[in-house]
């Protein structure tokens, strides 16, 4: 697999341990096509780069790949708090200090946020979470 997809995995592997989340086929996943339902939470999850440094850990050097997996919860607009008990249990799933493993590859979770609710339209209420990981691979150099 590739740096990012064994990254993605190991998050989105996690995530779906998370109970109250929307049931399949109510997750658009990142790369697939995908229509809400009316009137129906669903989720979406995104993996955003953010860059890589080269650092020293134990005699070797490595590479230490930062990236953010958002995380955005919809709900119906007019259904209130509806999408708070699931947003907040995302959250807590992604500790920080958390290890996770995916495919031979460890990722750590060095944080995780939830930003405020937005009303996107009048259908839709987003809830998005910020979830910040680190991941080390082998320096080629």
């Amino acid at each position: 697999m590739s740096l990012y997809s064994d990254l993605r995995g190991a998050l989105r592997t996690r995530l779906l341990t998370v109970s109250g989340i929307p049931d399949a086929p109510q997750r658009a996943w990142e790369g697939r096509d995908f229509t809400p339902t009316a009137g129906t939470a669903w989720l979406r999850d995104t993996v955003l780069p953010a860059g890589a440094d080269r650092v020293s850990v134990g005699p070797y050097a490595r590479v230490r790949h930062l990236a953010l997996y958002q995380v955005d919860l919809f709900v119906p607009a007019l259904r209130g708090t509806e999408g708070d008990g699931p947003a907040d249990a995302i959250i807590a799933a992604f500790w920080p200090g958390l290890v996770l493993s995916y495919n031979g590859q460890t990722v750590l979770v060095r944080s995780a946020t939830r930003g405020p609710a937005i009303t996107t339209d009048a259908a839709w209420r987003q809830l998005p979470m910020s979830i910040a990981v680190e991941m080390d691979t082998t320096n080629p150099a």
